[in-house]
């Protein structure tokens, strides 16, 4: 376990050794780092009890431009395992990223400016009550955009079974619903009536 600790400064300003009592106070809880982080916002401070990444793991966690700073209570006890399942799908992300990039690719390659649209944006529109809402999409989709439309649907396509494949992994300790075993259960199996007399439990 680990302890953390924090205080504002946007109402009042802290206190010299507030923090540094306030991270003491927690040391039972992470005897193996202290850390405090002070700035004119916040002060921060956190206790560390080293379980699993040893050597990079102290607090507090600052971004890649030390422009945002954290400290937090947590581990990924699982990480090992969710590496290696990245690491196996891969390719076939890589694969499908490529194929969405080449769709792209020909999508706004093959993209040119019909000579009629200054034409066909002043036209008039027909009336209303004319055209009917089902009608009017199917010119739009299905006759000036049939080609986009179609592009749109097989990217969206290879977008779902690609999401499909990446999340989509064997997992043994996972209780799955049977439902011919429910449906074929009798009701003493799963029904018992209890007469409970008064002052005594079941």
């Amino acid at each position: 376990m680990c302890g953390i600790t924090g205080f504002s400064h946007l109402r009042k300003t802290l206190p010299p050794g507030v923090l540094t009592n306030a991270v003491d106070s927690i040391t039972h809880r992470g005897p193996n780092q202290k850390a405090r982080f002070e700035c004119d916002e916040v002060s921060l401070g956190a206790t560390r009890l080293a379980i699993l990444d040893l050597a990079s793991g102290d607090q507090p966690i600052f971004s890649a431009d030390r422009d945002a700073v954290i400290v937090y209570n947590g581990e990924v006890f699982n990480f090992v395992e969710l590496r290696e399942g990245f690491l196996q799908y891969l390719p076939i992300g890589a694969l499908i990223g490529l194929v969405l990039f080449i769709e792209l690719i020909f999508v706004f390659g093959a993209w040119e400016v019909a000579s009629n649209v200054a034409t066909a944006i002043a036209a008039p529109q027909p009336a209303t009550a004319q055209v009917t809402n089902t009608a009017a999409l199917g010119e739009l989709l299905y006759t000036r955009y049939i080609y986009a439309f179609q592009a749109a649907g097989m990217i969206l396509l290879v977008a779902m079974i690609g999401a499909i494949v990446l999340t989509l992994r064997p997992r043994q300790d996972v209780r799955r619903q049977k439902i011919a075993e429910q449906v074929a259960r009798k009701r003493e199996a799963t029904l018992e009536l209890v007469k409970i007399r008064p002052r005594q439990g079941v």
